[in-house]
């Protein structure tokens, strides 16, 4: 799988179109709130994983 690499604007970018397009799905400000916890739990446990793999090796 290739990685991709955006700029500090692309991620901007990015995150006004998801929420954009989550509004206009007809997600409540709530709901988007909910997701984003999602997102930011997701990401801690891969940041944990991956700091754990690196002090095994």
């Amino acid at each position: 799988m290739e990685t991709r690499t955006l700029d500090p604007e692309g991620i901007k970018i990015l995150a006004r179109s998801f929420y954009r397009e989550l509004r206009e799905g007809g997600c409540t400000p709530k709901q988007i709130l909910l997701a984003s916890n999602e997102l930011l739990d997701l990401l801690a446990k891969d940041l944990q994983e991956k700091s754990r793999e690196r002090a095994a090796n």
